[in-house]
């Protein structure tokens, strides 16, 4: 029953439209725009190969949110938001290593994590949710 997980939920986490009304995923969506326009100045331009790596990177979690959308089954869906939930550390990872290497300065390093830190925690508790749904 593909987009079964999503869709048929209705509480803070999930919305009616699917992916597209979860939290966590327009929060995702949002950074990823922020992202996009953070690289697109200063030093970023003179290294193409971390820019790529940090914008693949920062698209990758609200994509993985939104092919969960499309499994087949409860198991499969619950199995790519734990992928998510991995990307995005890795694009904390990433952010954290650009600011020590100076290609972000400490004020978009800061705004950037700030808004990040909000992410593992909201896809750990959709994570919680629809486990225990799934569970009974």
């Amino acid at each position: 029953m593909a987009g079964s997980l999503l869709l048929t939920r209705n509480n803070d986490f999930i919305g009616k439209e699917g992916f597209q009304g979860l939290k966590v995923w327009q929060k995702n969506k949002q950074l990823a725009t922020q992202v996009y326009k953070i690289t697109d100045n200063g030093i970023f331009r003179t290294n193409c190969r971390l820019k790529d790596i940090i914008r693949r990177s920062s698209v990758s979690t609200p994509s993985i949110i939104a092919e969960s959308d499309e499994r087949d089954t409860d198991k499969e869906a619950m199995r790519h938001l734990y992928i998510a939930k991995g990307s995005a550390i890795e694009l904390l990872t990433r952010l954290i290593i650009a600011y020590k290497i100076n290609y972000l300065n400490e004020v978009a390093s800061k705004k950037l994590e700030e808004k990040f830190l909000k992410i593992p925690g909201m896809l750990s508790k959709l994570i919680s949710v629809c486990s225990k749904t799934f569970n009974r």
